[in-house]
């Protein structure tokens, strides 16, 4: 759901301070936007590292599930959640110390699930249940991993409840975007630079909508018509799709657009282009720019030509006769 109240959604903000964390490195929780969920089970002052793998720019927000165990209900209050970050950390022997900015500091109430979200952008839109508590403050992906811990906040816990095990659960909350990474590519197999100048009357449009040329489009998820249009290449039109927070490569091909030549020439001829015979008298064939030879062929006599054309541009070709006359001396 979009809409929640204010009173129904807890956000919670910690001053600026250093915290300390210290405790056997339980579990590294590697959250991605396009898996489902990573999970660990940690006991009290277990340290669990939640780190961000993949491209950022496609997570909104990072739900944390804490799963308690029945016991934590008899003794509301005695453990607390913390969360801090980012971390500096040392590690010796089979403990680690792990200082960081406060970033959540909560009592255990009860036992089962309890919700919480960590937002990374300040534009995010992620969708909330009432029942989460937010971090009031927004954490950039860059100063992750975070450290979260389970910690006693009262001595004399029963053996129960320092035996418990938790289950910590981190989801992504990915949002509504996609890429399409767009690769242009020469006949001889290289790849144009987006960077360069572009050929005249150069166009390139995705569902319908002009765009400057780049390497990378953000576009909503679905099925997307890229289209290309040139006086220099041939035109080009691909439908790509693309899924919710994932990142598609598309090789667009530059093929120089052809010159149309058409050609008449006495019916008992043969007509070579390039070396390759003709059919027929009459007709018209399609040749990149640049260069090309024409050959005709009529009985004993052969006429060549080499001429030249300019892409998109139409040519004819006829064989005329000369009668010549000259005096006999």
């Amino acid at each position: 759901m979009k809409l929640i109240t204010a009173a129904a959604l807890l956000l919670l903000s910690s001053p600026s301070f250093a915290e300390t964390l210290r405790g056997p490195l339980a579990a590294e929780l590697t959250v991605t936007p396009v898996e489902s969920a990573s999970a660990e089970g940690v006991g009290v002052e277990g340290i669990v590292l939640i780190r961000i793998d993949g491209d950022p720019r496609f997570l909104d927000a990072i739900d944390i599930e804490i799963t308690s165990p029945a016991a934590v209900a008899e003794h509301a209050g005695a453990l607390t959640l913390s969360v801090v970050g980012p971390i500096s950390m040392e590690a010796r022997a089979d403990v680690a110390s792990v200082v960081g900015e406060e970033l959540l500091r909560q009592p255990l109430q009860r036992g089962g699930k309890t919700f919480y979200q960590v937002v990374l952008r300040d534009d995010a839109d992620p969708d909330a249940l009432t029942t989460v508590t937010r971090i009031g403050t927004v954490v950039p992906p860059q100063t992750f991993p975070l450290a979260l811990t389970i910690v006693p906040r009262m001595k004399g816990l029963s053996e129960a409840i320092q035996a418990a095990e938790f289950t910590v659960t981190a989801r992504p909350v990915t949002r509504n975007v996609a890429a399409i990474a767009v690769r242009y590519v020469h006949e001889d197999g290289s790849f144009f630079d987006p960077e360069a100048p572009l050929a005249p009357d150069f166009e390139l449009t995705i569902d319908g909508q002009a765009v400057r040329v780049d390497s990378e489009y953000l576009v909503t998820p679905g099925l997307h018509r890229l289209r290309l249009r040139s006086q220099r290449y041939q035109d080009q039109e691909v439908t790509i799709g693309v899924d919710r927070g994932r990142s598609v490569t598309v090789d667009v091909p530059l093929r120089l657009a052809l010159a149309t030549v058409q050609y008449i020439v006495p019916r008992d001829a043969s007509v070579y282009v390039n070396g390759r015979l003709r059919e027929g008298s009459s007709g018209d064939f399609t040749v990149p720019p640049g260069e090309h030879t024409i050959v005709v062929v009529m009985g004993e006599y052969t006429v060549t030509r080499r001429f030249r054309v300019e892409e998109r541009q139409r040519y004819s070709v006829s064989v005329t006769l000369d009668i010549v006359i000259e005096e006999i001396k």
